[in-house]
Formats: structure tokens, sequence, C-alpha cells
């Protein structure tokens, strides 16, 4: 029994493996493209950023939980993770979280990431010459007691959400409203 267990783990990983780079493939050629205004906004420049929003990660909680922007504003939102958990900080549409949390599933079904970290060595790791680094648009993770900053420019208007994607974190109430515009409060 002992001999079929690493054969069949090695064989699991020749299929697991290269399905998880597909579905990486088709995820970033679904991707927005960095230079385009999408309905969620973009990466934006530092130097452009009009003003500084603290964000505080804790188990379950998103501080603040209502955010307002003008429309076509840059905006540098600081993120604090206090919790004990990793988390994620993701700017996308409503519908737009449920792609990144089967993508944060899948990375942390592959070791990508655990509970309570990122593992560098899986999240860049190469399969027969691919990368499969994985740097998305809108997205950044934060460890337990770690900081990290996005800088991002939002279009004319609309409401948006900033939320975790781990697993289960938005479905615990992990969501802060984004509103574009003079009725954002």
């Amino acid at each position: 029994m002992k001999a079929i267990l690493p054969g069949a783990l090695l064989a699991l990983n020749l299929f697991v493996i290269p399905a998880a780079f597909a579905q990486h493939q088709q995820h970033q050629q679904a991707a927005p493209a960095a230079n385009t205004d999408t309905a969620i906004g973009q990466p934006g420049k530092a130097e452009a950023a009009s003003r500084t929003i603290a964000i505080t990660l804790s188990d379950m909680a998103i501080d603040p939980a209502r955010i307002a922007v003008q429309p076509g504003e840059t905006v540098r939102f600081q993120i604090t993770n206090k919790g004990q958990l990793l988390h994620s900080f993701v700017i996308a549409s409503p519908d737009g979280h449920g792609e990144r949390q089967a993508m944060m599933g899948m990375m942390l079904d592959h070791g990508m990431v655990t509970d309570t970290a990122i593992v560098p060595a899986m999240m860049n790791m190469k399969h027969d010459g691919h990368a499969m680094a994985h740097d998305h648009t809108g997205l950044v993770l934060v460890e337990p007691g770690k900081s990290a900053e996005l800088v991002w420019r939002f279009p004319q208007g609309g409401v948006i959400e900033a939320a975790c994607d781990m697993p289960g974190h938005y479905e615990a109430g992990m969501v802060s409203r984004l509103t574009i515009g003079h009725d954002g409060h």
C-alpha cells in the first residue's frame, strides 16, 4: 500500500498541475488589460492619488464597511491585516467576486496559499517552462500582521465592492461597499 501511494500522488500531480495551469491561463486571458477603463476601474499611479484610505482587515470584517470615491478619482489604499488569517483585498463587481473566490480556492487547494500565509515557491512555480506567477489586477494578499498598498483609479460611476475573496470570508461579511459618485454616503 505504501508503494502505491507515492505513485498515485505523482499521477494525480500530472493531472492537477496542468489543469490548474490551464485554468490560470484562461483566467489571465479573461482578465481585463491594465490599460483599459473597465466597469470597476484600473490600477492607478501612486503620484496621481488624491488621497489615502486606511483599510483594516480583521478576521471576518473590513473597516470601513462603506467607502465613497469620486468618478475618475485615484485612491491609495493602505491595507493592514490585524487578523490571524490570510486575507485578500479585492476590488470587483459583486458578480466578479465569485470568479476571484474560485481562484483563491484553487490557490488554497494547490498549496499556493495557506489559511495564514502566502507560499512564495508555489506562487511562482514553473511547469514545462511556463511561469504560474499570480499577479491579478485589483487584488492584494495580506498576511496576518502585515500591510500592503493598492492604488486604484475608479471609473465614472456605479457601485462596486472591496472584499476578501478567501474561501468563506466574503460570505462571513468581509465586504465593503464602494460607491462612486456624490450619492456614496
